[in-house]
């Protein structure tokens, strides 16, 4: 079915379309952080019954969806900064204890909703360390570019530009 699908078996055995991502992306992570910067985020919401829920933080109850000609179509879901594969795959486990789900016939534990785990990848050129900033300040500046691929434009004190480039990848379930 569809969970399979996104997740592969619990074994490991055939690992689906959210652990094949995991790994590409922290592969590619890992091969291109002597030129640059990194930060993944994660989110995860679920929609059941025509109810916006996010599952990281599921006793806040129901989301609203919201819309802006800066972000468009969007609900404000808690994100969590993952650094490797592990921690990606530990904070999608912990939302999926707060999917609705039921038995079915073909399946003791059916998903009953949909769900959207998102993963936010934000990279910008590194720096020599005696200029280095933090990225969470260019972070800032790109919360509102959360289309699939995106920059923000910053200005140093010497006023030279960097790109933070922004690329987001939604898993639907």
């Amino acid at each position: 079915g569809k969970t399979f699908t996104m997740n592969g078996d619990e074994k490991g055995d055939f690992p689906g379309i959210l652990p094949l991502s995991a790994h590409h992306i922290f592969d590619r992570i890992e091969r291109n952080t002597d030129d640059r910067e990194y930060l993944v985020r994660v989110s995860f919401v679920e929609i059941y019954n025509e109810v916006v829920t996010d599952l990281l933080n599921p006793k806040a109850g129901a989301i609203r969806i919201r819309e802006s000609r800066e972000r468009g179509v969007f609900v404000e879901a808690q994100e969590e900064i993952v650094t490797d594969i592990d921690a990606l795959i530990q904070v999608f486990e912990r939302g999926s204890k707060s999917r609705h789900v039921g038995s079915t016939a073909m399946n003791e534990r059916s998903s009953r909703s949909h769900t959207i785990f998102r993963i936010t990848i934000e990279s910008k050129a590194r720096k020599d360390a005696d200029q280095a900033d933090d990225l969470d300040d260019d972070r800032r500046l790109s919360t509102s570019s959360q289309n699939s691929i995106s920059s923000a434009v910053s200005e140093d004190d010497d006023g030279s530009a960097d790109a933070v480039l922004v690329a987001t990848l939604s898993l639907v379930d």
